[in-house]
């Protein structure tokens, strides 16, 4: 098989977090707006090229107070509205299990993370078209791309934690 371009289906895809909230409870949310750049052969990954962006404003906790809060004063949406991730390499761990490491750009500060990718389908849809579904997980800290605005709960530490889990599944369509 050849690489090819693969488009996104935001109807059957999402982008979701996790992250613990004064240390007994988990705050859930979703990022609804988001595109990705996938050239694949999806007989070898490792020769992926992956580009995703993030629209911040779109993130959703079903609270929207807190959705205000995290737009304006966590991630500045107005200066910085897109999160990126690009792949810089692919390493085949298993069947149909990859670890992707690329460079992740949040609020203007761009680090290197790894996250693990699998294919989880890929045939024919109802229409014929080639589509495949991919699901990613991860998890990175807040605190390296500046996302820092808390007050400690003594003695049993922060309001909102450090480490953010992020879910990613993918239904994209063979151009």
């Amino acid at each position: 098989m050849t690489k090819a371009n693969w488009n996104v289906n935001p109807a059957n895809s999402n982008v979701n977090f996790s992250v613990n909230k004064m240390i007994v409870s988990t705050v859930y949310g979703a990022f609804r707006k988001f595109n990705a750049s996938i050239e694949a052969d999806l007989v070898d990954l490792t020769t992926a090229n992956i580009h995703f962006n993030i629209d911040v404003s779109s993130i959703k906790t079903h609270n929207a107070i807190l959705d205000a809060h995290l737009r304006t004063n966590l991630f500045d949406y107005e200066q910085f509205p897109t999160i990126t991730f690009k792949s810089k390499n692919i390493v085949k761990k298993d069947t149909d299990k990859y670890d992707i490491y690329g460079l992740l750009t949040v609020r203007g500060l761009s680090r290197f993370e790894t996250f693990n990718i699998s294919i989880n389908k890929s045939g024919k849809n109802s229409c014929e078209n080639e589509k495949v579904i991919f699901s990613s997980k991860g998890q990175i800290y807040r605190n390296d791309y500046g996302l820092s605005l808390n007050s400690t709960i003594n003695p049993f530490g922060f309001l909102i934690g450090d480490k953010i889990t992020i879910f990613i599944q993918i239904e994209a369509l063979k151009e």
